[in-house]
């Protein structure tokens, strides 16, 4: 293998401290977080938060990670975007491929925000952390609902059992023992003394997985971990077997995201400046709404202002090896380009993907200038979308 040249590895000095010294981060918290039936290990998730973060510094024209996201339902973030970067459940990092179903979640800032699940059928879902239950006094005090943790499955042993599948487990369950106790073939166990004694009442018993036939109920004692309702048919727990003995199963818990706040009218409420005239704009078929322009334009604007103690000559030289680049030409003005969210990308009519050519153009005082489609290295001014009349802004000319 060649050893890399001096100046790959002064480069590639120089950008990750960019991404470290530019951005004053929030770093992912240092636990293990919980997605779905998957245990992420924080290692994974620091080390994909990382390479999301060197990303959004040097974007990929033709990489369309890290994606815009909408972090509307998820992290009540409604007047900005947040980024979104694969990541993988074999502990690997994502380099290019199949992206998987994970996404961690950043802002502008390479602030850590969480991780989220990716469906094509049903709406994201946060992944969690798992908290300790709050006390029953504390509870009561709480005048916030958000403050209020959420249910989100139980953890028996090693393993996860997430409550939206339990529930489908469950009903699909019960649908098939309804049938087999029309035909008088079964019905649904009732609970081991053992088990009553743990939950203080007579319960009945359910695998945890769906089963197909009434003969796999005599199997059931020999089941690791087991769904625990009552005559109701409501889930009370589940219950997991340690050699001879039942023991409950730990409930897990997620605390709601707090909802963001806006505290100065100059920025939004995850603190992104408000650039004046930044608005939404279509470029060809492809649409970029306000929020995706003034994030952006707060990506570019923290990369162009110098950090404390370093000339801006030796500054400027130093943006020109990152996404962020000058204009050629006599205007001291400055592109990057802008990124789509992953449910967005368009294709044209031969099915081929459009390729992507939309940049901001900012001056070095991060007045922003418009959003041009940058094809051939000429600049053409995007369609201005904006509903309402806008501040005057600068244009550019070629």
């Amino acid at each position: 293998m060649n050893r890399p040249s001096r100046f790959y590895r002064v480069l590639a000095g120089l950008l990750v401290y960019i991404s470290c010294v530019v951005f004053t981060s929030a770093d992912p918290t240092g636990i293990d977080y919980i997605c779905g039936e998957n245990v992420i290990l924080q290692q994974n998730i620091q080390n994909s938060y990382t390479s999301a973060c060197y990303a959004l510094v040097k974007p990929e024209v033709r990489s369309k990670y890290p994606a815009v996201y909408d972090g509307s339902t998820t992290f009540h973030v409604f007047d900005a975007v947040l980024f979104a970067w694969p990541l993988l459940k074999n502990n690997k990092v994502y380099a290019k491929g199949l992206p998987g179903d994970l996404r961690l979640i950043i802002d502008s800032s390479c602030n850590f925000f969480g991780i989220i699940i990716r469906s094509k059928t049903s709406p994201d879902r946060r992944c969690y952390p798992h908290i300790e239950l709050p006390r029953e006094n504390d509870l009561f005090h709480s005048r916030d609902v958000r403050m209020l943790p959420g249910f989100r499955g139980y953890k028996c042993d090693k393993r996860i059992y997430d409550i939206i599948r339990l529930e489908y487990v469950l009903q699909e369950t019960l649908k098939k023992y309804k049938i087999w106790e029309s035909e008088n073939s079964v019905s649904i166990p009732k609970g081991l003394t053992a088990i009553d004694q743990l939950f203080g009442e007579s319960v009945l018993l359910l695998p945890s997985q769906v089963i197909n036939s009434p003969a796999e109920i005599n199997h059931l004692p020999l089941y690791l971990s087991l769904m625990v309702i009552d005559s109701q048919h409501q889930l009370l727990g589940m219950v997991n077997r340690v050699g001879t003995r039942w023991e409950k199963c730990a409930v897990l818990w997620e605390r709601e995201p707090e909802l963001p706040r806006v505290v100065d009218r100059t920025r939004n409420s995850i603190g992104e400046r408000l650039f004046s005239g930044a608005g939404g704009y279509r470029c060809k078929s492809l649409l970029f709404t306000r929020e995706s322009v003034n994030s952006h334009m707060q990506v570019a604007c923290t990369l162009i202002t110098p950090p404390d103690g370093i000339p801006a000559s030796n500054w400027k030289i130093n943006l020109t090896s990152l996404g962020i680049k000058p204009i050629i030409g006599k205007h001291e003005l400055w592109k990057m380009n802008l990124k789509l969210p992953e449910s967005n990308e368009p294709v044209d009519v031969i099915n081929t993907k459009i390729s992507n050519k939309a940049v901001i153009v900012l001056d070095q005082q991060c007045n922003f200038y418009g959003v041009y489609w940058h094809a051939f290295k000429v600049l053409t001014l995007c369609v201005d979308l904006s509903l309402f009349p806008s501040p005057k802004r600068p244009r550019y000319k070629s």
